[in-house]
């Protein structure tokens, strides 16, 4: 890391340290254009997280998406809405827009075009993106497994029966536990060079939201008890000395 990056991270990384860790986080899901600011407070804390780290010109840091009816935010969030700690988007595939993934990776592999195509015909299909967290909840899964198990509780509402995600290769590590499967048809073995050539990006798929088709017992559970009891309150164990109060509103 150069030592301008360095100094890029280090300040992030000040100023989250003037944030103190939550003992209680909101998560919330609502339609992207139905709440614009909370939606540029999303896209801020994603760019300046992957920023940081010398990662710019995502077609997931386009906040366009702000306008997108198809576009859904599950963000977490302090209970007061003043501070945002991580979250997702869950983006609908439409005839009229590009699902992130295919914007990515779409001049690599010209077939993701049409593979979307075909399970947007056949019962609707999203992509969950806009993976990230602040480093003022770093190690706890707020950025990760939280965000994940609430878009897809969240997603029984919407109009898909399937999602795929793009993942680096930490998160492939827990995509498995929601049933995500490599689409290895594509590139190599479903493994593409992206961003850059120095990272490597893995395209999978989830063919059964409503079943969660694959996923681990532990996840699939939790996942049907979001969409029964959407709105909750559930003491988290993340690993740390007290568990965290997360305030389901979904």
């Amino acid at each position: 890391m150069s030592i301008s990056r360095q100094l890029l991270v280090n300040k992030i990384l000040e100023e989250t340290r003037k944030v103190e860790r939550p003992d209680k986080i909101r998560i919330r899901a609502f339609r992207a254009l139905d709440d614009v600011q909370a939606s540029i407070k999303f896209h801020k804390g994603h760019s300046d997280v992957l920023g940081a780290y010398g990662i710019r010109g995502l077609t997931t840091l386009n906040p366009v998406w702000i306008d997108d009816e198809n576009v859904y935010v599950i963000l977490v969030e302090s209970l007061d809405g003043k501070h945002v700690y991580g979250g997702a988007r869950v983006q609908i595939s439409s005839p009229n827009t590009e699902l992130p993934i295919e914007s990515g990776i779409g001049y690599l592999d010209g077939s993701i075009h049409e593979i979307v195509k075909q399970h947007r015909e056949n019962g609707g299909v999203a992509e969950i993106c806009g993976l990230w967290n602040s480093p003022v909840v770093a190690g706890m899964g707020i950025g990760s497994t939280f965000s994940i198990r609430s878009s897809f509780a969240y997603a029984s509402k919407l109009p898909i029966t399937s999602m795929f995600a793009l993942c680096s290769p930490y998160t492939y590590r827990m995509a498995g536990g929601f049933g995500f499967t490599k689409l290895k048809s594509m590139g190599n073995e479903g493994v593409f060079p992206y961003p850059d050539e120095k990272n490597t990006a893995i395209v999978t798929f989830q063919p059964n939201i409503e079943e969660m088709t694959g996923a681990s017992e532990e996840e699939r559970t939790f996942i049907f008890n979001l969409r029964k009891n959407p709105v909750q309150i559930i003491a988290e164990d993340v690993g740390k000395p007290n568990p965290i109060e997360v305030h389901y509103h979904l």
